[in-house]
């Protein structure tokens, strides 16, 4: 790597995007002059006012941290400044042109979107998710020295390759064993896991659904069947989903066999 040091204007919000972080923090051949992120939100039941995992560790390393409610408004700091790179990792809103012209090198984006053609047989979105920020961090720093040398350039992205999701809200997160089949209900419960989450209902109640497996046991559609002690599966319109981890409403995550004893 060069002796050049490159300043950086560092964009991002959830623990994903802390390696990438930590790992220009921790490189001499990097100065991270400014965060952006998300402002403060209320979390949890008592809606205590929480700051995002990157603003904590920023803070804990005395960077200088912006958190706009309107993302222009950082602008006449990002011109002060004058960064080498902007680098956006997960930071929450789409950021306008004016921005990611201003950066010497302009603006490099770490994005999740080629997470499915990595995944494993058990992954989730959160294992893959952790896979990627992981690595991105390691090759980062090598990626920004190698284009503000010149030795790589950027190009248009191929989009006949590109590949198309829709918003996903929390009503996506509900399960339908009427129409789906018990392959696409497993796989939906590792994609939306933790986020939107999926749930079903039983005997009135709303139950998580946070791990499953499939199985070729044949009960009616829709149907609850207890299996043994320790297991019950639920009927799709082909195979058997078997839940593996539930959380009934107002419960905490709980391993099936306690779910039986006390709500089968």
């Amino acid at each position: 790597m060069s002796r050049l040091r490159l300043s950086v204007a560092f964009a991002g919000t959830p623990f994903f995007a802390c390696p990438s972080l930590q790992a220009l923090m921790m490189n001499p051949h990097f100065e991270v002059k400014m965060v952006i992120t998300q402002p403060d939100k209320p979390v949890g039941r008592k809606y205590v006012l929480t700051a995002s995992p990157i603003k904590v560790l920023a803070s804990k390393n005395n960077i200088f941290i912006q958190q706009p409610e309107k993302i222009l408004d950082i602008k006449e700091e990002m011109v002060r400044l004058n960064p080498d790179f902007l680098i956006v990792v997960a930071y929450g809103k789409i950021l306008p042109e004016e921005l990611l012209t201003i950066p010497r090198f302009g603006a490099i984006n770490v994005h999740a979107s080629l997470l499915p053609k990595f995944r494993e047989e058990d992954d989730t979105y959160l294992t893959l998710a952790e896979k990627l920020s992981v690595d991105s961090a390691q090759y980062l720093p090598q990626v920004l020295d190698d284009f503000a040398q010149g030795k790589i350039q950027a190009k248009p992205q191929d989009h006949a390759r590109a590949t198309y999701c829709r918003k996903i809200s929390k009503t996506d997160g509900l399960i339908n064993f009427k129409t789906e089949n018990a392959e696409t209900i497993v796989r939906k419960i590792r994609a939306f896991t933790p986020w939107p989450g999926c749930f079903t209902f039983y005997k009135n109640k709303r139950i998580r659904i946070l791990s499953a497996s499939v199985s070729e046991q044949k009960i009616d559609t829709g149907k609850w069947l207890l299996i043994d002690k320790k297991t019950f599966g639920i009927g799709t319109k082909s195979g058997t989903v078997l839940p593996l981890v539930v959380q009934p409403e107002g419960k905490k995550p709980m391993a099936v066999q306690d779910f039986i004893q006390g709500y089968f």
